[in-house]
């Protein structure tokens, strides 16, 4: 390995050590969820400053563990304090939004008590808390809440080891219903899954006879009670779901565009814990409305890439739309809420939609898709600090072209497709791609049934769940199963 990590911890250790131990226990439960850090016990040896340099270079993202001692040391006058330089490197590097904070003192919970740079750069940030690591109960669901934020931010367990499946096993789950009437989601295509917590939540999309879902019936399927429930929402409900995408920021879902009875979107829509939506209120230049479309979380920036709309009115030169797909790149801040739309350099892909799309160490991956009245099966790659698109040159075997299929992060350094629709077949088979070798692998399937425009979801323990989508006979389904690598 090069040193690489998920998540570097920078703390103080705290009179005879009692911090620095505390922040230990937070470390080995992380690394228990497969996450791979950077803890100074360790890893602390010989140059010591290089080290740390080192360690903040090569990591994704930055904890920051306040206590009132961190605190004084970072906005302290010595310049040769270790949690000083971390801090101020990874500043330099990361910028506060590669940073989240971790308060381990309760009188550490009132921001405007951290003062100086510590206050200046993190103050305005939500912090997570972790004050009760004693109470059992209440360090699980503080860390589920770090874990949680640790995802908002676009990173996932990498584990120890990239993985060398061989085999994937596809079962139906069996599943029971909370609601008397209503045992289980209709079948639906074109809808959106997302992650929160031990929680599949589904939502939007088009029935068997094509119509709208709107956001008012929100399913959420337990994992660990095999359970669905059907949820009323309240609020600025969305009625263009068709083709949208979603991401979970700050413990809440956001969706982005799709079409429906409310015609073609362009909005943003937030649902809370209580299943209440918002219309969030954006600025800036955002995408014109659009279907269809990719979008990535990566910490605290979406980016939205191509789809389905009508002509755009702000093409950049190098960007093109071919009467009905484009491939422009538009990002929105999540702590502003302002989109932008950066000149990308590179080698674009063309304009199409219907692409698989997902984040593998911090870099955005794009696959095939339908365009120029094809499908695709070429493979991209953006650089999101720079915003260059670079089309990747791969061996092995080359998956077919098609549209509608999902792709998921296996670890750090290996994605997965799985189904879609292409030369008139729905698939069911599976591929791995190896992002360093750069090499394609089929993966012998056992079970699998025909997806396409389906959604597969990975939860922090790396289970990997389908639901619905269209299913090798043509039929919308609501099947709801787990994906099993070995």
């Amino acid at each position: 390995m090069d040193g690489s990590t998920d998540l570097y911890l920078t703390h103080s250790w705290g009179q005879g050590k009692v911090n620095h131990n505390r922040v230990g226990v937070i470390n080995a439960a992380l690394k228990d969820r497969g996450y791979r850090t950077w803890f100074d016990s360790d890893r602390m040896h010989g140059n010591i400053p290089m080290m740390m340099a080192n360690g903040i270079d090569k990591t994704q993202l930055v904890l920051v563990f306040v206590t009132a001692e961190y605190r004084d040391k970072v906005n302290g006058d010595s310049e040769n304090d270790n949690c000083k330089l971390e801090f101020q490197h990874a500043l330099g590097t990361k910028s506060r939004s590669g940073a989240i904070c971790v308060v381990m003192e309760p009188e550490m919970r009132d921001p405007s008590k951290w003062g100086g740079i510590l206050g200046f750069y993190m103050a305005p940030k939500l912090y997570v808390d972790m004050c009760d690591l004693e109470d059992e109960e209440k360090f699980a669901t503080q860390m589920d809440m770090l874990c949680s934020e640790v995802e908002a931010h676009g990173v996932v367990p990498s584990g120890n080891a990239s993985p060398n499946f061989t085999k994937c096993r596809y079962d139906k789950c069996t599943t029971k219903s909370k609601v008397l009437g209503k045992s289980e989601p209709q079948p639906r295509w074109y809808h959106v899954s997302v992650v929160v917590g031990d929680q599949v939540v589904v939502l939007g999309g088009r029935d068997e006879d094509d119509n709208t879902l709107t956001g008012e019936d929100v399913w959420s399927f337990d994992i660990a009670n095999t359970a669905w429930k059907c949820h009323k929402t309240t609020g600025d409900i969305p009625t263009s779901t068709v083709g949208s995408t979603g991401w979970l920021h700050r413990g809440c879902v956001h969706l982005f565009g799709g079409t429906g009875v409310g015609g073609w979107s362009n909005a943003v829509h937030q649902l809370d814990t209580s299943y209440n939506w918002t219309l969030v209120k954006t600025t800036g230049t955002p995408p014109s409305p659009r279907r269809f479309h990719a979008s990535w979380l990566i910490e605290d920036r979406v980016f939205v890439f191509g789809g389905e709309c009508d002509k755009p009115s702000d093409l950049h030169p190098n960007e093109q739309y071919d009467g009905a797909y484009n491939n422009q790149l538009h990002t929105l801040q999540l702590d502003t809420m302002t989109w932008t739309h950066p000149v990308v350099t590179g080698r674009l892909p063309t304009p199409r939609s219907n692409c698989a799309h997902t984040v593998v160490g911090g870099v955005a991956y794009l696959f095939g898709g339908w365009g120029d009245r094809t499908w695709h099966n070429d493979l991209y790659r953006l650089e999101t600090e720079g915003f260059v698109w670079s089309k990747i040159t791969t061996t092995g075997e080359l998956p077919s072209e098609r549209c509608g299929c999902t792709m998921t992060c296996m670890s750090e350094n290996s994605l997965m497709i799985c189904g879609g629709y292409g030369g008139g077949n729905n698939f069911s088979d599976v591929w791995l791609f190896d992002v360093d070798d750069r090499e394609w692998k089929e993966v012998e399937t056992d079970n699998m049934r025909g997806c396409y425009v389906h959604t597969t979801s990975i939860t922090r323990d790396k289970q990997i769940f389908l639901f619905g989508g269209q299913d090798g006979n043509d039929k919308k389904t609501n099947e709801f199963g787990i994906m099993s690598f070995t």
